[in-house]
């Protein structure tokens, strides 16, 4: 399976122009937009090419810097404020 992915200069917009958001890394924006896209730990892991334990991590990280306390949430919020259009989605190979 293939995710496609939003531009980098997309995603940067949206979250970017926002004061009142704290700032992410590159790779928890990357992380953020393959979490809500529904993508698990597992699959952003290897979409990534990283170990789904430093996934886990910045998957903490984000629900944090929100306060949120699930997945759902990350995912609501993230098609709510940055907009649907703009997260992952799997298409076949």
């Amino acid at each position: 399976m293939i995710f496609d992915l939003p531009q980098e200069s997309t995603l940067r917009e949206a979250i970017a122009p926002r004061r009142d958001l704290p700032d992410l890394t590159g790779r928890q924006r990357e992380i953020l937009v393959l979490l809500a896209g529904g993508l698990s730990n597992k699959q952003i892991a290897r979409q990534l090419a990283i170990s789904h334990f430093t996934v886990r991590n910045h998957v903490s990280h984000i629900l944090r810097a929100f306060n949120l306390k699930t997945r759902r949430q990350a995912m609501n919020w993230f098609n709510t404020i940055i907009g649907p259009d703009k997260h992952a989605t799997a298409s076949p190979e």
